[in-house]
């Protein structure tokens, strides 16, 4: 396990904010998306009848707005995918917490992986929508539900697995539980909504799938706070100090290391210093001409 170290305030990395923009956009898309989509069902008279679920289903509304439905969905899921990349490399490079076990690393990559499934169904829906295409609209919704679950698990998995080494991290512990416990509710109310379409209860169906489309979007602001000790720390050995606030370690810039000593898990680190200034040759042996 890596011990918390005394840390030192350090300057912001810059490009850092446009990985942090990566979820950030996608669940801003993704939230505005199915909130203008709710506006337009509650304002548009076609949609209240009898013969209509209450509310109707986000593929509905999907199919009658493909020209807002379509660039919504594609930036979601290009935003998605990038940002499962950007958390595995900047791990990877350990400007977030370093990887610290092969586990880890198979669960990032195939996070990306899945992610990467999970965008191509969620546009290959809104292309095909539920009205002229039916059969294979349901079948890439059904796949795109699968690998956004499946993707999430293997990121909370890995996160899991980074928590028992980097126990220190409050940031960390938070985003894992947070995303847990959002997972475990969507999964619930995605069997809810399945079922229930199953059995011809489309209002309630309905309800469900708004839910499940929420609570994804809240999982995916989560996603923030994984990229955000990116910005301020420096990058890391595979043992290292408080990668929240850019922490360093309590020895001293240029110290020798001592004879026979080796670096044990968990030691302090400090980042090496400045190289010193030339020195002339006279100002090495004044005596010297």
């Amino acid at each position: 396990m890596v011990e918390r170290v005394p840390s030192m305030p350090s300057r912001p990395r810059y490009w850092a904010y446009l990985l942090f923009l990566l979820p950030l956009v996608c669940f801003l898309m993704w939230t505005i998306g199915l909130i203008v989509l709710l506006g337009l069902w509650s304002a548009q008279d076609k949609w209240h009848t009898p013969g209509e679920p209450d509310p109707v289903f986000i593929s509905d509304m999907g199919a009658y707005t493909k020209g807002f439905f379509i660039p919504m969905c594609v930036i979601t899921g290009a935003s998605y995918l990038l940002s499962f990349l950007a958390i595995r490399l900047c791990r990877q490079w350990r400007f977030l917490y370093p990887t610290t076990n092969k586990i880890e690393a198979i669960l990032g990559w195939f996070a990306v992986l899945t992610a990467a499934g999970c965008a191509a169904c969620l546009i290959s829906l809104a292309i095909r929508d539920d009205v002229h295409h039916d059969n294979i609209h349901w079948k890439f919704t059904a796949a795109f539900v699968v690998l956004a679950f499946v993707s999430a698990a293997s990121n909370i998995f890995e996160w899991l697995s980074a928590h028992r080494h980097y126990r220190f991290s409050r940031l960390l512990a938070f985003s894992f539980w947070s995303k847990f416990i959002v997972i475990i509710t969507a999964i619930v109310c995605a069997i809810a909504f399945a079922g229930l379409r199953h059995y011809q209860n489309r209002s309630k169906s309905a309800r469900f799938e708004w839910v499940v489309g929420f609570l994804w979007a809240l999982y995916i602001a989560l996603l923030c706070l994984d990229v955000l000790p990116a910005i301020y720390h420096e990058r890391y050995p595979s043992y290292s100090g408080d990668l929240e606030k850019g922490g360093y370690g309590t020895q001293q810039p240029g110290a020798a290391e001592q004879p026979g000593t080796t670096e044990q898990p968990g030691a302090a680190y400090a980042p090496p210093s400045e190289p010193p200034a030339a020195v002339t040759r006279n100002e090495a042996d004044p005596t010297e001409l």
